[in-house]
C-alpha cells in the first residue's frame, strides 16, 4: 500500500538494480514511466599502498560486508578444509562487523582472518592488496545487486561470485562482466571449480568507467 503510494506520489524513481526496476515496471504498469534504473557508483579513494602478490605463492580472496543466512560463506571454507592444498594456497580475510556467532564459527577455519571494518578511505589499499574479491549472492530470488559489486568494479581484481542460484537474472547480469566468474553456492560447485578460481587469481583489468562517478552523474 505504502509503496504504491510513494511511486506514484513521485516524480522519478530509480533503481539501482535493472532487475528490480524491471520487476517493478510489472508490478506497476500504470506508473512504469516514473521508474528508471540507474546503478551506484563506485567510490573512487587514493591507494596508500599495494601489497605486490607475484612475491607470495599464497592467493588472498577478500570479502568487505556482511555475512547473514541470506549469504553463505561456509560452503567455501568447508571445501577448503578438505583440500590440504587449497587451505594451504588460499587465505580468506573478511572486513565488517560481524555477529558474535558468525566470528565464532569463522575462526574454527585456520586459513580466516577476519577485521573490523574500515572507513571507506582506506577500502581501495585492502582491494588492491587482494588476488580475488568474494561477491556473495543474497538468497536465492533476490533481485538486488548488494552494493559491493559496483566497488569491486573500480578495482583491477577479478570477481569470485558465488550464487545461491547460478541460473537467475542477477547471476546473468553478473556475467556480463569478464572478470565475474559465477559458481553456484554448493559445495560440490565450488570443489570442481577450485583450478578455475587459482587461474582467476592470476588475472588482471582496467577500472569499469561504466560504473565510474563521472559516468554515473551524467546518467
Amino acid at each position: 500500500h505504502y509503496e504504491k503510494k510513494m511511486i506514484t506520489a513521485a516524480d522519478n524513481v530509480i533503481y539501482v538494480s535493472a532487475i528490480t526496476a524491471n520487476e517493478m515496471k510489472k508490478k506497476y504498469p500504470q506508473l512504469s514511466h516514473k521508474i528508471h534504473f540507474i546503478p551506484r557508483s563506485y567510490y573512487p579513494t587514493k591507494i596508500e599502498k599495494i601489497n605486490d602478490n607475484s612475491m607470495t605463492d599464497k592467493i588472498k580472496i577478500v570479502y568487505t560486508g556482511l555475512i547473514s543466512s541470506g549469504r553463505n560463506i561456509f560452503h567455501l571454507l568447508d571445501v577448503l578444509k578438505t583440500d590440504n592444498y587449497y587451505n594451504k594456497k588460499i587465505q580468506i580475510e573478511i572486513y565488517g562487523n560481524l555477529p558474535y556467532e558468525i566470528k565464532e564459527k569463522l575462526n574454527e577455519y585456520s586459513y580466516v582472518n577476519i577485521f573490523d571494518g574500515v572507513d571507506f578511505e582506506h577500502m581501495n589499499s585492502i582491494y588492491e592488496s587482494a588476488s580475488i574479491l568474494l561477491f556473495l549472492s543474497n538468497k536465492g530470488g533476490s533481485s538486488q545487486i548488494p552494493g559491493k559489486f559496483f566497488d569491486y568494479m573500480g578495482t583491477t581484481k577479478p570477481i569470485l561470485c558465488l550464487m545461491e542460484d547460478d541460473k537467475d537474472e542477477v547471476s546473468c547480469f553478473l556475467r556480463n562482466y569478464d572478470r565475474c566468474l559465477v559458481i553456484k553456492n554448493t559445495i560440490d560447485s565450488i570443489k570442481i571449480n577450485l583450478e578455475e578460481i587459482s587461474k582467476l587469481s592470476e588475472k588482471k583489468f582496467n577500472k569499469d568507467e561504466e560504473f565510474s562517478p563521472k559516468t554515473i552523474a551524467a546518467k
